[in-house]
Formats: structure tokens, sequence, C-alpha cells
């Protein structure tokens, strides 16, 4: 009895799954009908480097940066866009940017912070760079980019 009722409702299961499929199909195939640029799904990342590197990287677009001093010299951090690569999740990424923020804040080692707003693209990247800014400017660090 038991292996009856079993059967039935695995059979149920691979029914639901089945139209669950098949409404998906549909809504892809709808959404590759309509015209117009699909939507571009971007991807974060911190990069820390000890050199400054700002040339065309048609990968990386860093849209905020900070400059701090180490032991090891002047450091660049960067909170950057990328494209065609797996990386973070903007919010993912810009919590690694404010721990370092707080972090080089904290030792008194920051030179310079700024967003690059010629980069930022959409309310997402302006609400993280607005973030950003807010966390510097609570602790009363440096706005301006120094070249």
């Amino acid at each position: 009895m038991f292996v009856y009722f079993a059967f039935g409702i695995g059979i149920l299961i691979m029914i639901g799954a089945g139209v669950l499929a098949w409404k998906n199909s549909k809504i892809i195939a709808e959404q590759k009908k309509q015209p117009g640029p699909r939507p571009i799904h971007y991807t974060y990342t911190v990069q820390v480097t000890s050199r400054l590197d700002e040339e065309e990287n048609s990968r990386f677009t860093p849209i905020y940066r900070i400059s701090y001093e180490d032991p090891q010299g002047t450091m660049y951090a960067y909170l950057g866009r990328v494209t065609g690569e797996r990386e973070l999740k903007l919010s993912e990424a810009t919590g690694i940017m404010e721990t370092k923020l707080a972090d080089v804040l904290a030792k008194g080692r920051l030179k310079a912070a700024s967003p690059v707003m010629e980069a930022v693209i959409g309310e997402e990247e302006k609400e993280a760079v607005a973030r950003l800014d807010h966390k510097l400017n609570a602790s009363g660090g440096a706005g301006q980019w120094m070249t």
C-alpha cells in the first residue's frame, strides 16, 4: 500500500516539474523575442595594488579608489566593475572595500579617497559609492584624489 502511495507522490512531483519547466521555457522564449539590448549583469571586485594603474582596461572599471600608506609604500585599492569574469556581487565587494577603508582610517594611513563618478552607472552603484563616501566623511577622512 505504501509503495503505491509513494509511487503516486513521485508521479505528481514529476508532473509538477514538467509544468514548471514548460512555463520557464515559455518565459525565456518571450524574453528572446523582445527587441532591444539585453541587460548586462556586472560583477565586482576589490583590487589592492602597489602601483597606480588607471589605464584603460576593458574588463575592469574602477568606481571607487583609495590610496594609503603601508609599510611597503603607497598602496592603492580599487572597487571596480568587472565584465567577462565571475566575481562578487556589488554588495559583497562594497563590504570588502568598506572594511579596507575602515582599517586604513583606524590606522590613520589614508592619503586620498574618491569615487570615479564618470564610471558609475545605475542606482545600485551610486548607492554603493555614497555608502563608502558616508563612511569616509563620518570619520573625517580625506576626500580628494591626489595623483
